[in-house]
């Protein structure tokens, strides 16, 4: 009897050291991973090596560009699934017609399905900006929220580029024109300080977020945008300061310049 006990107890500690000895290596292989995918990404924008790499999240701007980042506090503000805005406000689109222009611009808008699952959805934007500009605009009842926070964007992607990003602060609207929009899923987060004239202490009275699509600055006025998840961002001053750095660089400075640039490629001077 007792030697059949202790043939019982070898046989569970041979099992519960063969767990160990699973756990361990399947441990040790996903580091392995870690350390290979980190030393394998060349087009990472910064780097830190003191710190877990959980810490950190990859932000995505341009297919070819990243940085990494300590995680943002993040609010939603709006979910698509839901079509909620947190902040009371609405959603809609809008066209104008430049009468110098030709053609007629126009917008519309739809949500979709990800995956074929009705609790996941996308905002799907079609457009023409042939002839003018055109629009999609999110209002804000409540501005509160956003002096807590120092970053405004949402996943997103598209044809557009540039796109112009507008906040709305009373009878002004201050605007980012951002080059770095492609057709795969980005996170795109703009500090507020990158919108050209804003005033910070004003930031409570932030009454809507606009998406424009200027046809003139466009190398093709027919395209389509989805959009994700409007979101607000905290960000470390340190990171705020590299990710302005980024931002300052994905801007369409002068668009003049642009335009003239455009041109005279179209008209192949």
């Amino acid at each position: 009897m007792k030697k059949n006990n202790f043939i019982k107890y070898i046989y569970v500690a041979l099992i519960v050291i063969i767990c160990i000895v699973y756990l361990v290596l399947d441990h040790a292989g996903a580091q392995l991973d870690m350390a290979y995918n980190r030393s394998s990404r060349h087009d990472k924008e910064y780097t830190t090596s003191r710190a877990n790499p959980d810490d950190f999240i990859t932000i995505k701007h341009q297919p070819t560009r990243y940085y990494h980042t300590h995680k943002p506090q993040e609010y939603i503000i709006m979910n698509y699934a839901s079509s909620r805005n947190t902040l009371g406000g609405t959603h809609r689109v809008d066209e104008r017609r430049d009468y110098d222009e030709e053609g007629k611009p126009w917008i519309k808008k739809s949500l979709e399905k990800e995956g074929g699952r009705a609790n996941k959805k996308k905002l799907h934007l079609r457009y023409d900006a042939a002839g003018g500009e055109v629009e999609y605009v999110v209002t804000f009842k409540n501005g509160r929220k956003f002096e807590q926070y120092n970053t405004i964007g949402g996943k997103i992607q598209g044809t557009a580029s540039p796109l112009r990003i507008g906040l709305v602060v009373g009878k002004e609207t201050y605007y980012y024109d951002y080059l770095g929009l492609a057709d795969e899923w980005q996170e795109l987060t703009i500090p507020y300080e990158s919108f050209e004239g804003l005033p910070i202490d004003k930031i409570t009275s932030l009454e809507a977020l606009k998406l424009i699509v200027v046809g003139k600055f466009q190398r093709q006025t027919a395209g389509e945008i989805f959009f994700d998840e409007l979101k607000l961002y905290k960000y470390s001053p340190d990171d705020l300061e590299r990710l302005k750095g980024i931002m300052e660089e994905q801007r369409m400075a002068e668009p003049e310049d642009y335009i003239r640039a455009l041109y005279a490629e179209r008209d192949g001077y």
